[in-house]
């Protein structure tokens, strides 16, 4: 027996993470040329060419994408994030629930003020991380995402 999701017998879920132009210039166009729709995870961090991300994918939400939140600073391990994000200003280890609480409190900030008609957010982990601290200061930040958003 099988279950449909939405009348549809399968759902596929496209996800495009750090706000990327290339996803506004490229993604974008392929997957709505396909009648697609995809999720983009951004970071609302400073502007590019005096525009927020979150302004620039004004017109990827009004067409039906998905946004959502990956915090602003997209913060790695400090083991090296990836290759394609490397770590820069500050890494996990380093953070406390405390500053991952506020990191996640500002970006989230951002979205509400950027997108007031919103009620709630999904959210992508940077790099895959769900930790913060060291050693036996370690502890998750799936609880804090628990608490703010839609799913994660």
């Amino acid at each position: 027996m099988s279950t449909a999701w939405n009348h549809h017998p399968a759902a596929l879920s496209l996800t495009f993470d750090d706000g990327m132009r290339s996803q506004l210039e490229t993604a974008i166009p392929i997957l709505e040329a396909r009648n697609f729709q995809g999720t983009f995870y951004l970071n609302p961090g400073g502007e590019d060419e005096g525009h927020t991300v979150l302004e620039r994918f004004r017109p990827a939400h009004e067409a039906g994408h998905e946004l959502g939140n990956h915090t602003i600073r997209h913060p790695c391990s400090c083991a090296g994030g990836t290759h394609a994000q490397p770590v820069i200003d500050g890494c996990l280890e380093e953070m406390t629930l405390e500053t991952m609480a506020a990191e996640l409190d500002e970006a989230d900030h951002r979205f509400h003020t950027a997108y007031p008609d919103v009620d709630g957010w999904g959210f992508a982990y940077p790099c895959y991380n769900t930790f913060v601290g060291r050693g036996r200061g370690r502890h998750s930040y799936v609880p804090l995402c628990a608490e703010r958003f839609v799913y994660a």
